[in-house]
């Protein structure tokens, strides 16, 4: 039986760090209304966070276009230039990974799947999500603003589009949301990962 039938990570070295981990343990953090900074304060609240929302709920939140090409915040030309600059404090494999980063940022980062398209999917979200539904939404809200996201879509905007599973992390003074790439079970993003090329 290998880790991975067991839930476990392959990369032992995630595991130690979990065996050796020395921080607090218990139970997850109550989120104190008071402490949450609202991002998105045009977002009702909702009633419940499981049904699909009124209509009115959509016309009052952002909206972004999907991106004809891979797009960032970031200068990757500054990054080029300062690559070039300080070439001389680098080893060639630093130089070298810079370049690459330079081309991510530029042109798209590959996924390293190992078939070329995997099927369409519509995955839940996690009980965590929805029982944190407003922090999430809220976040959500904030990352399509700040074009971080696109959408959201009333139907599937690409061929083969994937939905995956939301899940909340509680932390203290925010949630924080995350996507599940590990649904559905042996047709997930993860599952598609070819190690040898990441």
């Amino acid at each position: 039986m290998s880790r991975s039938d067991l839930g476990l990570p392959e990369d032992w070295s995630r595991v130690a760090y979990w065996l050796d981990y020395k921080g607090p343990v218990g139970p997850a953090p109550v989120i104190d209304d008071s402490i949450f900074k609202v991002k998105c304060p045009e977002l009702p609240t909702l009633v419940r966070y499981d049904t699909e929302p009124p209509a009115s709920f959509w016309k009052s939140f952002p909206s972004t276009s999907l991106p004809l090409k891979a797009t960032t915040k970031l200068n990757p030309g500054v990054l080029a230039r300062i690559l070039c600059k300080q070439r001389h404090l680098l080893t060639p494999t630093q130089h070298q990974r810079g370049i690459k980063v330079v081309d991510y940022l530029t042109n798209g980062a590959p996924s390293c799947q190992k078939s070329p398209a995997l099927p369409a999917t519509f995955c839940k979200n996690a009980k965590s999500a929805v029982k944190n539904g407003k922090e999430v939404t809220d976040m959500l809200g904030f990352f399509v603003k700040s074009g971080y996201v696109a959408g959201p879509f009333s139907s599937p905007p690409l061929k083969e589009f994937r939905v995956n599973s939301l899940l909340a992390v509680e932390q203290d003074t925010k949630v924080r949301p995350c996507l599940n790439v590990s649904l559905p079970k042996d047709c997930s993003f993860n599952d598609n990962v070819d190690e040898c090329k990441v």
